[in-house]
């Protein structure tokens, strides 16, 4: 059992898709019941996104049937799901845990930030953020290393080698 983080609620935001298919989407979430200030942007597969959309305006989709379940049977064992926490792991890689009371205490189970989203709107689980992430300073865009500024001039996509 982890101790807990200082965490605050958030809400989503709203979602931005990027293509092609297979490429990472961003779900943006800010604190919950302000409509500006701090971002916190979670990757989720490009496949999720449709699903999640659904999901968010309340609509059934497997993945929201599995996690009912999931969470019934849970309960039956006498263990319930409180929240879905996203946690800083390290800069730029945020994951999810499920908060679950257990009857001995609180325990923490790992899963996919999408699990996590997914799970809190379909389960009306509270969804609470770390603190840190709402404080974060916006991250620098990704410089690229020599070798591959070089490979792009040898392309002659001299604005692109030169843009970071």
């Amino acid at each position: 059992m982890a101790a807990p983080h200082d965490c605050v609620e958030v809400e989503i935001r709203y979602l931005r898709c990027c293509h092609p298919p297979g490429c990472r989407t961003e779900v943006a979430l800010g604190r919950r019941g302000q409509v500006d200030g701090p971002t916190i942007y979670v990757n989720v597969c490009s496949t999720e996104l449709p699903d999640l959309a659904r999901e968010l305006s309340g609509d059934e989709t497997a993945r929201a049937r599995a996690l009912a379940l999931s969470a019934r049977i849970v309960q039956m064992c006498g263990v319930r799901l409180t929240a879905v926490r996203l946690i800083d792991r390290a800069p730029g890689l945020i994951a999810a845990e499920f908060e679950v009371e257990t009857p001995y205490g609180v325990a923490y189970v790992p899963a996919q930030p999408g699990e996590g989203l997914a799970a809190s709107a379909t389960l009306g689980l509270p969804l609470l953020a770390e603190r840190s992430l709402l404080e974060a300073p916006p991250s620098a865009p990704a410089q690229l290393s020599d070798p591959v500024r070089a490979f792009l001039r040898s392309l002659g996509l001299d604005s692109r080698a030169d843009s970071s």
